[in-house]
């Protein structure tokens, strides 16, 4: 006995009522919760994944980017590249830098509180993000301290760099902390 067939009409609305069925129930996606990670710093328009021992010599030439031939740039600027999920702009946060200058110039200099959207800013669309190397998706911020310009910079290039970031949501306190060393000298 032949397969029944069904007319063209017949197949072209199976087809789009199959197309309009709802698909088979999709494991629930889990609800995210606010979170906060340090995605890496850049020092100079360098940028270091978090942990990151940069020796000298380097096969990639990152302490010769990041201070020039002299070794003494003419300043030296971190910027700090932050995951921040489902903070609100209100949040209260502190954001602080330890760096090679921070002892020499005390630590305040390092150190900013205020709201979330006051003290980190979006990466997304922003020049200076895009130079420093951060990522840009729509849950990444930054922030950045400079070196006091006057100085001699080649005392303050090596060392250790370090952010934490601490907000409260909801109550809860949420902390992340990032650290790379350069042994440019």
């Amino acid at each position: 006995m032949p397969t029944p067939r069904l007319p063209l009409a017949g197949l072209i609305t199976l087809s789009a009522l199959l197309a309009l069925a709802p698909a088979a129930p999709a494991a629930r996606a889990k609800a995210q919760k606010p979170s906060v990670k340090i995605s890496g710093l850049s020092v100079n328009q360098v940028f270091s994944p978090p942990g990151t021992k940069i020796p000298y010599p380097d096969s990639q030439n990152r302490c010769y980017r990041m201070g020039g031939p002299s070794g003494a740039p003419p300043s030296v600027t971190v910027y700090g590249f932050v995951k921040g999920v489902k903070i609100p702009a209100s949040a209260p946060t502190t954001v602080v830098f330890t760096t090679p200058w921070t002892a020499q110039f005390g630590a305040q200099i390092g150190t900013t509180t205020g709201n979330w959207s006051k003290v980190l800013y979006h990466t997304k669309g922003r020049q200076q993000a895009a130079i420093y190397g951060g990522p840009q998706g729509p849950n990444d911020f930054y922030s950045y301290s400079m070196a006091p310009t006057g100085g001699a910079t080649s005392y303050y290039l090596t060392g250790q760099y370090k952010l934490d970031v601490t907000t409260t949501v909801n109550g809860k306190a949420l902390h992340a902390s990032a650290t790379i060393t350069l042994a440019c000298g």
